[in-house]
């Protein structure tokens, strides 16, 4: 007789064959949901830590990027925001609309954007963005669709394009140049006299 099977004739002596059964069935099955607990709970634990340390890079990269990286879901709430670019804190941004940091006149273009995004998939625009100061700033924005919180969201990135909008704008106001100066040419003596003017 094991020591099982004593303990229960000493607790129960008037125990039958089907009940000795029942009970070593239920002391098993016990047994099984205390052990599964515990594996579940430190696995619970073990995905918390490595939530927490993901979450803790994500964080980390999202601030040391020189950008706006936003992550905002259908209805275009905001729920992550970093703070290196437009000057907004993350506190006043989460929860907003993200429409608040388009210009109006870049609006529709970054609606339609967005839907593609939710819609079809990676999507990019060209937009203007409001700063907390009122600037316009040029970007160039571009979105993917991800799943945050167990919410379907787009991860947006906003690239300011501000200095090469400025080098365009200069490239093509020294081609204008260029092209006028190329129209008329003055031919001068050795004294800077004006000898005839050509046009070409």
């Amino acid at each position: 007789m094991t020591a099982f099977e004593a303990t229960k004739t000493a607790l129960w002596p008037g125990i039958t064959l089907w009940q000795s059964h029942a009970i070593t069935i239920a002391f098993c099955a016990l047994l099984c949901f205390s052990l599964g607990a515990t594996i579940l709970r430190r696995r619970e634990l073990r995905r918390g830590e490595s939530e927490r340390l993901f979450s803790s890079l994500f964080n980390s990269l999202m601030e040391s990027l020189p950008a706006t990286v936003v992550i905002f879901d259908n209805t275009g709430t905001i729920r992550r925001w970093n703070t290196n670019f437009l000057g907004y804190d993350p506190e006043e941004m989460v929860g907003q609309s993200i429409a608040k940091t388009a210009a109006p006149e870049s609006l529709p273009a970054v609606q339609q954007a967005m839907k593609n995004a939710f819609e079809l998939g990676p999507a990019e625009v060209e937009a203007v963005l409001l700063a907390k100061s009122g600037a316009k700033v040029p970007c160039i924005l571009t979105g993917g669709r991800i799943l945050f919180e167990g919410v379907p969201c787009i991860l947006g990135i906003g690239i300011d394009i501000s200095r090469r909008k400025r080098a365009e704008d200069e490239l093509r106001l020294r081609t204008a140049a260029l092209e006028s100066a190329a129209n008329a040419t003055v031919i001068t003596d050795t004294r800077g006299t004006t000898a005839s003017r050509l046009s070409i």
